[in-house]
């Protein structure tokens, strides 16, 4: 019924002279105006108010809405009821006197949420006043409104990973393209540090997967605490960490990058399978610059992460627990 509100409007307005070029009902008069049979059995709140906005017409439902006896409506002014009512009224008379559509309105009124259908009553070809359809709409509202709390919540989960809380895969991905698609607009730059643990394998070997998860949590925590305020940390799969940084530069970047690989060397997680007897990690830093942002933002986003990967694994065949940064041109 709420979706049709228009339709009742319309269709109300049309048995009250809407559209007609002649009224089928007399104007309102001292005694009082004339109720169109029509209203009496319309099965939502429905209402007639005239170029001085006043009511001259009300069935029962619209006043039970308003709170008051059937008939106590008229005369009175809209903006008894609801305060915006004369701009709400003055935007709806300029429009239909354009031949303009006139469209639902959504307000707040005593604690509820009132949809509003509008439909113009014709007199001779003047628009003499408006039929007002209402409804109240406050718990469809209200569980809109949840299910839009709870899709966000669940975004949020799905982009996240369960065992670091950080950011996913999924949504790395779509940070990096949404820093991508502002960085061409503001002909900003982009880095992605991509981080890998040195031989975390042979950790967990030694160690078994309980010890492995405790190291990817405290890498986890330590690379969010260097980038906190400035760039977007993911776990990116498996060992391998990732950051986004906006507006950066082959310095900035590289500071981030050394901060990081210290952070971790400061952890001090012992690792005597490898030469430095510690957790080291190793890092590939890819840079684009915003004026070379164009085309497909996916494809960009693919090319920073593939060049990211790259560098990553010569950090790592020169010796690993050390950068190779380098910016990625068109």
């Amino acid at each position: 019924m709420e979706l049709a509100l228009g339709s009742w409007a319309r269709t109300a307005g049309n048995r009250h002279g809407a559209g007609t070029g002649t009224s089928r009902q007399p104007p309102a008069s001292s005694s009082g105006p004339r109720r169109p049979a029509y209203f009496a059995i319309a099965p939502i709140a429905l209402c007639v108010i005239d170029r001085q906005r006043r009511f001259t017409a009300a069935n029962e439902r619209m006043a039970e809405l308003a709170g008051c006896p059937t008939g106590a409506l008229a005369g009175r002014y809209a903006a008894s009821l609801l305060a915006d009512a004369d701009t709400i009224l003055s935007s709806c008379f300029a429009k239909a006197d354009a031949g303009e559509q006139l469209r639902d309105l959504v307000v707040a009124w005593r604690g509820r949420q009132l949809q509003l259908s509008f439909a113009p009553l014709v007199e001779d070809g003047h628009v003499g006043g408006l039929c007002v359809a209402a409804a109240d709409i406050t718990r469809r509202v209200r569980t809109e409104r949840r299910l839009q709390r709870s899709r966000r919540r669940l975004l949020s989960i799905a982009a996240r990973d369960h065992l670091t809380g950080l950011l996913n895969r999924r949504g790395l991905e779509m940070r990096l393209r949404r820093e991508l698609r502002r960085a061409g607009a503001e002909s900003a730059s982009v880095a992605v540090l991509l981080i890998d643990i040195d031989h975390f394998k042979l950790y967990n070997d030694r160690f078994g997967h309980p010890a492995g998860d405790k190291c990817l949590r405290a890498v986890s925590a330590a690379l969010e605490e260097c980038s906190r305020g400035t760039a977007a940390v993911a776990r990116y799969g498996g060992e391998e960490f990732a950051l986004v940084l906006p507006d950066a530069s082959p310095r900035t970047a590289g500071e981030l990058a050394d901060r990081c690989r210290q952070a971790v060397n400061s952890l001090a997680v012992p690792h005597p399978a490898t030469d430095r007897g510690r957790v080291t990690i190793s890092i590939g830093v890819a840079l684009i610059e915003g004026d070379a942002v164009d085309g497909s933002i996916v494809s960009h986003a693919a090319e920073l992460l593939r060049a990211s990967d790259e560098l990553l694994y010569r950090a790592k065949r020169l010796g690993r627990d050390r950068i190779s940064i380098a910016s990625v041109t068109r």
